[in-house]
């Protein structure tokens, strides 16, 4: 399940960006291997952040609540550090979310026999440099 998943690699990482990057790694693994559950993960997620009814109840509104924290824990620490600027943190939970999901959506719909690595790169390099290109 994503949920252990997730749990073990960040029992694994402890620098906070290395943690980031594993769970993104994580969900592009596991929507690689249920590539179906994608489109409605999405769905759902638009339906979360937007607090509308889910069609999938409670169990999967645990689910976002619980990943929007591990991932808002993990930027405060990476901002502790210094590694980010003082944007809120719920500003930069939503935007490394949503820059995770459409690096999943581009993988699923573009590239879907692209390394997961490659996937992960881009979408970190878009999170913490911008679509500007490299100086």
């Amino acid at each position: 399940s994503l949920r252990r998943r997730v749990d073990e690699v960040l029992k694994e990482e402890k620098d906070p960006l290395a943690a980031l990057r594993a769970l993104a790694r994580v969900y592009m693994e596991v929507f690689e291997n249920s590539p179906m559950f994608l489109p409605v993960f999405l769905m759902e997620k638009a339906r979360f952040d937007w607090e509308m009814e889910s069609r999938l109840g409670a169990k999967v509104r645990s689910i976002y609540r619980e990943e929007r924290s591990r991932v808002a824990r993990i930027l405060r620490k990476i901002q502790a550090q210094g590694r980010l600027g003082p944007l809120p943190v719920e500003y930069m939970t939503q935007h490394c979310m949503d820059t995770i999901h459409a690096a999943l959506w581009y993988r699923h719909r573009c590239k879907p026999s692209e390394e997961i690595e490659t996937c992960v790169n881009r979408a970190f390099q878009v999170l913490f440099t911008g679509l500007s290109p490299a100086p």
